[in-house]
């Protein structure tokens, strides 16, 4: 568990309070727990569930004031054990890729709110397979929606199940204010809802929240995402945030989530790379969770500031910014927005949007490859370029995007590199014998480069996670970005350990070459090591325990 503090500028004193974390049930029983005295704005802690029995847990932290012992801030969130080949039908699998049909999901997603039958016949034989439905409308009415329901069912098609109106300290729609008068209705109304859908092939999952504000209700979303959650653990909780806020205050609100930066409003100073900076974020804020886009397919028409909708070539910048950033998945807003607009005809839009999803449909085994990524350099690139590698099925491959309206130029190299062509144009370059070659951007231009390659050795070497724990007390960890700090007391001579780090990689602790799990001597020493190198032995990173003895 990591955990944050803050002050609200000034209005609490970190030096005055004290911090525990522990693992209980629903009894408050504690199996495991972690005390410090001081604190420190960023604080971490670990604990191993092996000595855990099969069952569902808490894992609190607590916040008191020392001289008054009074518990300024207390959190807990729901942990699971199960047996260890146990998987929802839905699951994230340790690549943090969404899992579905037992195979990696690439999410084909479009948003929509009305004209369902039209939305049906459309979308049967596209890539899209889900309507992202925003709107009470198929489960609060659901007789009037039968045979549209069937049909999405013969076709493989599915639907969201939304419920995020039911935060009760903004029920803004009328409906939902008829349906609930306090907020303990909230938990049987949304049981009930789950327990009449859950099992129909036609549920992909369950929308929580759109572009809500998590400082204000990210509790009552923690509180919707777990009675999701307890109520039907095999779909998935999605939500969609238009701002980027701060690390970890989406943690527990949904299992998926989904980034709808609209820049494009038909100026000269557009500022489209946001998109390819917000997917980045969000990606850092929300991690070990996968990732979406919802592309501006649209034109909005409401806001002034908007004079046109996006082009096409606008768009796939878009969608390229956001895979080489990190997505693993597109959405599109909205399908009632296009097929109503009155000046761009809705079969350019559709002949636009089903184009992207093809393309996108096309790359989405590559984008989800796990095998160990090519290292790559850049020469002449910056802020403007988007970038990313893959490797798969015995090929590398690029993603490029220019995310300004300016031509640029940059030098590439993959070492290994016999030939490059670009999947868009054909085009194939030079390439030296060190694997250098040289690509010109348009404004606004992508590229995916196929590279052939000399087989190689994997050059990642991430350290995932590293958790330095006791058998009933564990240790807590101060990390002020300068210095890692390790909590420990003087009676402690020996802790364990658990790592996550790279494929292929290897871990060193202290300098010798260590298993993903053990025990570490602490006699003697003053600080812990803990390195990983890639396979290549080319790269690695480091961290650095300092043991403060208590």
């Amino acid at each position: 568990m990591e955990a944050l503090f803050y002050d609200y500028n000034g209005a609490y004193d970190l030096s005055k309070m004290s911090f525990k974390a522990q693992v209980v049930n629903d009894k408050d029983e504690v199996f495991m727990q972690a005390e410090v005295p001081n604190i420190t704005q960023k604080m971490s802690v670990s604990f191993s569930s092996d000595n855990l029995k099969m069952g569902d847990y808490y894992i609190q932290g607590i916040l008191t004031d020392q001289q008054t012992g009074e518990i300024v801030s207390k959190k807990e969130w729901k942990l699971r054990k199960r047996e260890k080949d146990y998987r929802p039908a839905v699951y994230l699998d340790e690549y943090n890729r969404l899992i579905k049909d037992g195979n990696p999901h690439f999410l084909m997603q479009m948003y929509n709110s009305s004209a369902y039958d039209d939305f049906v016949e459309d979308v049967i034989g596209t890539p899209i397979k889900t309507m992202s439905h925003y709107g009470f409308g198929w489960w609060l009415n659901g007789d009037k929606y039968t045979e549209m329901l069937k049909k999405m069912r013969n076709n493989g098609l599915q639907i969201r199940l939304t419920l995020l109106t039911f935060v009760y300290s903004n029920l803004s729609q009328k409906e939902a204010r008829e349906l609930v008068t306090e907020q303990a209705d909230i938990r049987p109304l949304v049981e009930s809802i789950i327990k009449k859908y859950k099992d129909d092939p036609v549920l992909q999952g369950y929308y929580l929240f759109d572009e809500a504000n998590p400082i204000r209700y990210g509790e009552e979303i923690r509180w919707l995402n777990e009675i999701c959650a307890n109520a039907d653990i095999d779909r998935p909780t999605v939500g969609v945030t238009d701002n980027m806020y701060r690390y970890g205050i989406f943690t527990k609100s949904v299992d998926i989530m989904g980034v709808d930066p609209y820049p494009i409003k038909g100026t000269g100073s557009d500022d489209i790379a946001q998109v390819g900076r917000y997917v980045r974020q969000i990606k850092e804020d929300f991690p070990n969770r996968p990732v979406f886009v919802v592309l501006q397919g649209f034109h909005w028409k409401s806001n002034a500031a908007y004079i046109r909708p996006p082009s096409e070539e606008e768009l796939r910048n878009t969608m390229i910014q956001a895979i080489c950033e990190g997505a693993q998945g597109l959405e599109w807003f909205s399908y009632r927005e296009i097929k109503n607009d009155t000046e761009k005809p809705f079969s350019q839009w559709w002949r636009e949007a089903i184009t992207l999803y093809k393309e996108a449909e096309m790359f989405s085994p590559i984008i989800l490859s796990v095998e160990p990524a090519p290292h790559y350099e850049v020469k002449g690139g910056g802020d403007w370029l988007n970038i990313t590698s893959r490797r798969h099925e015995g090929k590398s491959y690029i993603f490029t995007a220019n995310n300004i309206k300016d031509y640029n130029s940059a030098i590439l190299k993959v070492e290994g590199a016999k030939s490059v062509k670009e999947l868009y144009s054909g085009q194939t370059y030079k390439v030296d014998d060190e694997g250098w070659f040289e690509v010109d951007f348009n404004p606004l231009g992508i590229n995916v480069f196929e590279i052939e390659q000399d087989d190689y050795l994997s050059p990642e070497a991430e350290l995932l996670s590293f958790g330095i724990t006791g058998n009933k007390n564990s240790y807590i960890v101060y990390d002020n970005g300068d210095e890692i700090q390790l909590n420990i007391s003087n009676e402690t001579t020996m802790v364990s350990y658990g790592a996550k780090i790279s494929d292929k990689a290897k871990l060193f602790i202290n300098g010798g070459e260590s298993e993903l799990a053990g025990e570490i001597s602490l006699d003697g020493i003053e600080e812990i090591t803990v390195r990983v190198v890639s396979e290549d032995s080319r790269f690695y990173t480091e961290r650095v325990y300092r043991i403060n003895r208590l």
